[in-house]
């Protein structure tokens, strides 16, 4: 610990995530806990008031660096361009909105961007086992 406060200067970035929704997930990596033959939950989604009032409350502070929204493999690519919308309108404008989504094209990519997302984390998946 002392070593990394020493090398960052005693500096760091805040971040934050929203979980969307849960669902057993088709990727099926068997590390993770969503994956179909594992997962042992039911399928969940938060509203869009519920998203709003976790965003504002990840922000209110004005600290936050960047705000990630969480998606499954398999995810609904109008609805989420509407959320990074809605979360952009709602939340400070310096602070990032970062996708994490299932395999997507460059196109939507693209649309993301447009709707106000900063990026997107996203893991390429060379094997179905991970």
């Amino acid at each position: 610990m002392v070593l990394s406060r020493k090398k960052a200067e005693n500096s760091g970035l805040i971040l934050g995530q929203i979980g969307l929704d849960i669902s057993p997930c088709i990727g099926n990596c068997q590390f993770c806990v969503f994956g179909e033959n594992q997962a042992i939950f039911t399928e969940q989604s938060l509203t869009d008031e519920e998203i709003i009032a976790e965003a504002k409350a990840l922000t209110d502070d004005g600290d936050l660096y960047a705000l990630f929204l969480m998606a499954m493999h398999t995810y609904d690519k109008e609805k989420m361009i509407r959320i990074i919308d809605l979360v952009r309108g709602a939340i400070p404008s310096h602070t990032q909105i970062w996708v994490n989504v299932g395999d997507t094209d460059t196109e939507t990519f693209n649309l993301f961007r447009d709707a106000g997302a900063n990026g997107a984390y996203h893991v390429c998946r060379v094997a179905r086992r991970c």
